[in-house]
């Protein structure tokens, strides 16, 4: 008893000490990393922090002019996040970063006005729609509303490309931009694609192992293509029945993401085998899909602080990302088929093939 009171007076010895040599902030990040140290020791892992600015004003990293000057657009799309001025601030960072770019807001009608106006002084143009009467799995006709709309804003203003990105979501490479049309030029279409130009998508939410799953998140490319892309038919089917499918079977119910990908695969006369394989040649022919680290993106939502949780070490899950060499892999053609593990298929989303 006497041992635990003297191991006690000292722990509070020790954290007066403390207090009294370091600031409340220093503290509380001598406690986070003492968590962190705690957590790798018995977790056997490696933790890292990334600490990114809030507010556009708090930003100031330096932007590379270049020569040659493209005519682009960023349709920024979706309902106005107001938590710690978000999307606001997003729109101020983009003018700052993006200064010869046309900016379109497209979002809905029943928005917050003080946060438009706001938008609108920063130099934005801003399409407010009316929400479609059925929002659609995941909420893809809301998506397929604003997205389009946006993008048909950005034809009128006279774009030639557009990147369409996310009133969630926040671009802080400053020369994103650039990097997204040296994609574009470094992998030019294949003749027979159909395409004015390659869809560049970053990697966030395309699965390498779903069929024809085509992150929809951010997307690059001409705007002749983009039309293409985001015109699709509203999808007014019900949602699946079956809410724990198989890879496969969530693929061939063409929710999202799928239904998208292969709504434009139909429109370009592209024939599905529903195979990673023939997935992969699809990406390779159409696409170019590089690490959404490049464009040191942060987003709003769902696990935010777990930015890297679609990397998986230690099993072949079937929510794996494709990486960029992987991409390259599918663009040169140069991968074994039959090293890819097909038998994923019919393994349950959001599982892991056993290990062998």
């Amino acid at each position: 008893m006497t041992s635990n009171i003297f191991k006690i007076r000292n722990i509070r010895q020790i954290v007066v000490r403390i207090r009294k040599r370091l600031s409340s902030w220093e503290i509380l990040n001598f406690l986070l990393l003492l968590i962190i140290k705690i957590k790798e020791a018995r977790e056997n892992s490696f933790y890292t922090i990334h600490r990114r600015p809030q507010k556009s004003s708090g930003i100031s990293t330096y932007v590379i002019k270049y020569k040659e000057k493209q005519n682009t657009a960023i349709v920024m799309h979706g309902q106005i996040i107001t938590k710690n001025n978000f999307t606001l601030e997003t729109a101020s960072l983009y003018k700052k970063n993006f200064p010869n770019t046309i900016l379109i807001l497209s979002t809905w009608l029943n928005e917050d006005k003080k946060t438009i106006q706001k938008i609108r002084q920063v130099g934005w143009t801003v399409v407010q729609n009316e929400k479609p009467s059925y929002s659609g799995y995941y909420n893809i006709n809301y998506q397929l509303t604003s997205s389009s709309n946006g993008i048909q804003a950005a034809k009128k203003s006279g774009a030639e490309y557009v990147l369409k990105t996310r009133t969630d979501q926040r671009i802080y490479n400053p020369n994103a931009i650039r990097l997204l049309h040296s994609f574009s030029k470094l992998y030019p279409p294949n003749k027979d694609s159909q395409q004015a130009k390659r869809l560049i998508i970053p990697n966030i939410d395309t699965f390498k192992y779903r069929p024809y799953g085509i992150g929809d998140m951010i997307m690059f490319g001409h705007i002749d293509d983009m039309l293409l892309y985001w015109g699709t038919e509203h999808d007014m089917r019900s949602a699946p029945l079956n809410r724990y499918p198989t890879v496969i079977e969530d693929a061939q119910a063409k929710t999202s993401e799928v239904y998208l990908c292969t709504e434009y695969m139909k429109k370009l006369k592209q024939p599905l085998i529903w195979t990673i394989d023939n997935s992969w040649k699809v990406f390779g022919k159409y696409f170019c899909i590089f690490d959404y680290s490049l464009l040191d993106m942060f987003w709003y939502k769902y696990k935010v602080h777990e930015e890297y949780r679609s990397h998986y070490y230690n099993s072949t899950h079937s929510l794996q990302i494709m990486q960029y060499y992987e991409w390259i892999s599918c663009y040169e053609n140069t991968y074994n088929p039959n090293s890819l593990p097909e038998e994923i298929l019919n393994v349950k989303i959001g599982d892991s093939l056993p290990k062998r």
